[in-house]
């Protein structure tokens, strides 16, 4: 993985949640719908569920909030502080550790579900990487296991290879945006994230920095079928309301 995804996530640690409109709403709002999606898959009502990027517990903590017996990890050691934090105020418990889904050294119980959410895969700037971490998911996941992963919807961002984001203004005193700057060759971007809050009628500016590939929901289908995964099925965003397309693969031995 590239260098940058440790500092990157380091660096908005402690403001991830002003990204959000409302971010403690969208933790219970993500919570119902990847909910409805995972139980429906599975047919149960409760199941273990491995949050294999969990950042500062957007996801986890809303899947512990439905039921679901919950573990996550995170390679940012500040990103794990803070989801503790938040699931203690949030009243839920999650068996919280600092882990590389690439390594997973910590994890030694396997899941009826794994999820890695947010578009972290695309991090994965190299097949032998994306590789590593799907034979990962696999080797953590129960028999007859889901796996979910979000990513952003890079069949429509490859054919115009934007370079920037629209700017969010979010309850008069916050802008989010990104600039993009694409490799020449290849489908690597940098990612500028900012952040810019005011305070006290001052205007106070974050930026982090990383790298994504433009993964095309092909390429991934192919990789999950290379690992073994089979039954893989896109849900866009109209049919599942998630804010990214979803897909969803089972470990049939």
């Amino acid at each position: 993985m590239d260098a940058s995804v440790l500092n990157f996530y380091d660096t908005l640690a402690e403001d991830y949640d002003l990204l959000f409109i409302n971010w403690r709403e969208s933790v219970i709002s993500q919570g119902k719908i990847l909910d409805t999606v995972i139980t429906q898959e599975l047919r149960k009502k409760t199941v273990s569920i491995l949050d294999c990027s969990c950042g500062i517990g957007t996801q986890a903590i809303g899947l512990a909030n439905c039921g679901h017996t919950m573990a996550a990890f995170d390679l940012s050691p500040l990103a794990i502080e803070r989801a503790k934090k938040e699931a203690k105020m949030l009243g839920v418990s999650i068996d919280f550790k600092v882990d590389d889904f690439c390594k997973m050294e910590n994890v030694k119980d396997c899941f009826d579900a794994a999820l890695s959410c947010d578009n972290a895969v695309p991090h994965l700037l190299h097949d032998d990487d994306l590789h590593l971490m799907l034979a990962n998911m696999w080797r953590v996941l129960n028999p007859g296991g889901l796996l979910l992963l979000s990513i952003r919807d890079y069949d429509q961002i490859r054919k115009n290879r934007p370079k920037a984001t629209e700017p969010r203004f979010l309850d008069g005193n916050r802008i989010t945006f990104q600039i993009w700057e694409w490799e020449k060759a290849g489908n690597v971007y940098e990612v500028n994230q900012f952040i810019m809050k005011c305070i006290e009628g001052q205007w106070l500016t974050t930026c982090a920095k990383t790298k994504y590939r433009a993964l095309l929901r092909h390429e991934l289908t192919t990789s999950l079928a290379k690992a073994g995964f089979s039954g893989v099925k896109w849900l866009m965003p109209e049919q599942s309301e998630y804010y990214q397309p979803i897909v969803l693969a089972r470990k049939f031995l």
